[in-house]
């Protein structure tokens, strides 16, 4: 049993990983061919989500495919965290703007699965409280706002609009880089400290088109 946990972790930190190469190739990417005099290429950036655009066709107009979104899904009932020991255990999805989902709104139990394990614990053992997404400015302020996600207080704090350069012409966005940490927890309980041991996969991308 010990044995099956520790694959299973390990499986855990290897999917994670996988994941942050995913999203760094899309944060480089973000704003590709986009004219920042006309389009916001950064639409929402918050604690446990961000929504950014890229012209990847390079045709003028965003369509399928070109608006991205990564959230932390808070839904449980996915068979990969479901039946985790660890009730904190939760899901990272990307999703792509579609025909029926245009805005690429995060949606529970939807869009592709690209890590899972993430409890986001913090340094206290407090449970969802380490943001996965920070956003700096090109003098290394943090721009997180005060108000929450304009889908729902579960995606956390907010940049706000006026950072983000909206509404469009106002100013160019403000966010310079954009700083990932992933938290994972160990399957195996740990009774000295009374939770599940934690580690951080951390990552810095700075777009190339901002």
């Amino acid at each position: 049993d010990s044995v099956q946990k520790s694959i299973s972790y390990a499986n855990s930190q290897s999917t994670c990983r996988s994941a942050m190469e995913r999203i760094a190739v899309d944060l480089r990417g973000l704003g590709f061919s986009l004219d920042l005099d006309t389009v916001v290429p950064i639409e929402t950036a918050s604690e446990y989500r961000i929504t950014f655009l890229s012209d990847l066709n390079s045709n003028g107009s965003i369509g399928l495919g070109e608006r991205i979104t990564y959230f932390i899904d808070d839904n449980t009932s996915n068979s990969l965290v479901s039946g985790s020991q660890n009730t904190h255990d939760r899901v990272l999805r990307r999703v792509i703007s579609t025909g029926s989902n245009p805005l690429a709104t995060p949606q529970a139990n939807a869009g592709q699965i690209i890590a899972y394990g993430l409890t986001q614990r913090d340094s206290t053992g407090t449970p969802h409280a380490q943001a996965l997404f920070k956003y700096l400015s090109p003098t290394g302020t943090n721009l997180m706002g005060t108000s929450y996600d304009p889908d729902g207080a579960v995606y956390g704090k907010t940049v706000e609009d006026s950072n983000l350069g909206k509404p469009v012409g106002s100013g160019a966005t403000q966010v310079k880089t954009i700083f990932v940490n992933m938290v994972i927890d160990s399957e195996k309980f740990d009774n000295k400290s009374g939770r599940f041991p934690s580690i951080s996969i951390v990552g810095s991308v700075t777009p190339r088109n901002l």
